[in-house]
């Protein structure tokens, strides 16, 4: 698990320890070490290091290791990287050392991002070999090359939460901000599961499928796929949490009631129809 804050008392003693990374393992009175999961916190949450940023919307200049352009800064921008990583490695336990680079609407251009981290690969890899291996990776690769060498981790056994940025500063009013915006996803949650059961019922019961054209099967599915897109949106971290922007909580709430219009007719059909096989009685209309 890679995650990005922790309480700012408990960051400050890891950095010291080199005790960035350890083994959670929650309820280990009850579960032991059956469940547990090695936990990697970032140095710089999921940003591109300070000062090498090649996207378009910062002001780093992209790494350029062509000794005939005039842009050519790779000695400069090779040595102060340097720097940057000597004191990263400082902070974790081996030498195999996880930096990421984007942040949030980047790699709007993409090609020039990655002109400037192949250039750097490069480069480091042909002039500083002797120091550095770098190569583009994943959480999966970094995680099997550190777990190839049998470190003992620390463990941690108690939660995260409520966390702080700074001695004033909690992370907490995202438990109870937008009230409304929290209640719309439970009532959308209890919607979605129950008329998802009702639609599973519905498409594998023999006399239903028989009396019935493929047509209303792909009703169905597409009601079901329009509320669970919309619900999925809105368990991003910035939304049913409450810390998005006004006009963008009444986009989450706006796509949230349209699945629920769209779901509503076919939950509704669908209702009367089990209604119908299971009392021969017919209602009329069934209202929401």
């Amino acid at each position: 698990m890679f995650i990005g804050r922790i309480d700012v008392g408990e960051e400050m003693v890891r950095r010291e320890k080199k005790e960035m990374e350890w083994i959670h393992r929650p309820n280990a009175d009850s579960f032991g070490t059956e469940y547990q999961v090695f936990t990697h916190k970032m140095k710089y949450l999921y940003f591109s290091p300070p000062g090498f940023d090649p996207d378009i919307f910062a002001s780093d200049p992209p790494f350029e290791a062509d000794a005939r352009l005039e842009t050519f800064n790779a000695e400069t921008v090779a040595k102060q990287f340097d720097e940057y990583l000597q004191d990263y490695s400082t902070l974790y336990a081996t030498d195999h050392l996880f930096v990421l680079f984007g942040e949030d609407f980047t790699y709007v251009n993409a090609e020039q991002n990655y002109e400037s981290l192949d250039a750097m690969i490069d480069y480091f890899n042909a002039h500083w070999s002797d120091k550095y291996t770098f190569q583009y990776s994943t959480p999966s690769d970094y995680l099997n090359a550190v777990n190839a060498l049998n470190h003992t981790w620390p463990t941690k056994y108690d939660d995260m939460f409520p966390y702080s940025d700074n001695p004033e500063n909690y992370w907490t009013g995202y438990f109870s901000s937008r009230a409304n915006g929290k209640a719309e996803v439970r009532r959308g949650s209890s919607y979605l599961h129950a008329s998802s059961k009702l639609y599973a019922d519905a498409a594998i019961d023999l006399r239903f499928t028989q009396e019935t054209d493929n047509q209303t099967i792909n009703r169905i599915l597409e009601a079901k796929d329009t509320m669970m897109d919309a619900m999925g949106i809105y368990q991003h971290h910035d939304a049913v949490s409450g810390t998005e922007r006004q006009h963008v909580a009444y986009d989450y709430s706006y796509r949230l009631a349209n699945a629920t219009d769209t779901n509503e007719k076919m939950y509704s059909d669908v209702m009367l129809d089990r209604v119908a096989s299971m009392s021969g009685i017919m209602p009329k209309q069934l209202a929401w």
